[in-house]
C-alpha cells in the first residue's frame, strides 16, 4: 500500500513539475518578444532544433541500441503535444515582436496591441494551457507507469 501511495505522489509530482516547466518555457517565449528586434523566440526555436539534432546525432555515432524504439519512448510524447504547443508559442512570439517593429516604425495599419493581447489569452486558454496538462499527463503518469 505504502509503495502505491508514494507513486502516486511521485506522478502527480512528476505531473506537475513538467506542466511548470513547459508553461514557462512557452511564456519566455511570448514575453521574450517585448524586446524588439533581437527575436528571442526564432532564437528559442533554432536551440531547441539543434539540440534536438544533436542527441540524435551522437545516439546514433554512439550506437544507440535502438534509435526506433528510443524516438518512441523519449521523443513521441514530446512531439505529439508539447513539441506543436512550443512551436505555436514561438510563433506568437515571433508576431508580436513583428508588430511592436511596426509600431516603432509607425507601419502598423490598422494592427492592435490589444488585439493581438486578447487573442494570446484566448490561444492560452484554448490551447498552450490543455495540451499542456495533457503532454504533463502523458509524460508524467502514462509513461512514467509504462516505462517506470
Amino acid at each position: 500500500y505504502q509503495v502505491d501511495d508514494m507513486m502516486n505522489k511521485h506522478c502527480f509530482s512528476l505531473f506537475w513539475s513538467i506542466f511548470v516547466h513547459n508553461l514557462r518555457a512557452t511564456g519566455v517565449n511570448i514575453v521574450s518578444a517585448i524586446i524588439p528586434f533581437l527575436f528571442f523566440p526564432l532564437w528559442s526555436l533554432i536551440s531547441n532544433g539543434i539540440s534536438s539534432g544533436m542527441v540524435f546525432a551522437i545516439g546514433s555515432y554512439v550506437g544507440a541500441e535502438d534509435m526506433f524504439l528510443s524516438f518512441l519512448k523519449y521523443v513521441l510524447p514530446h512531439a505529439i503535444f508539447e513539441i506543436p504547443i512550443f512551436i505555436l508559442s514561438c510563433a506568437m512570439g515571433l508576431k508580436f515582436c513583428v508588430l511592436l517593429i511596426k509600431k516603432i516604425f509607425r507601419k502598423a495599419k490598422g494592427e492592435s496591441l490589444k488585439y493581438h493581447y486578447e487573442k494570446l489569452s484566448e490561444i492560452l486558454m484554448l490551447y498552450i494551457i490543455p495540451f499542456l496538462l495533457i503532454a504533463a499527463f502523458l509524460e508524467g503518469i502514462v509513461e512514467h507507469l509504462l516505462f517506470g
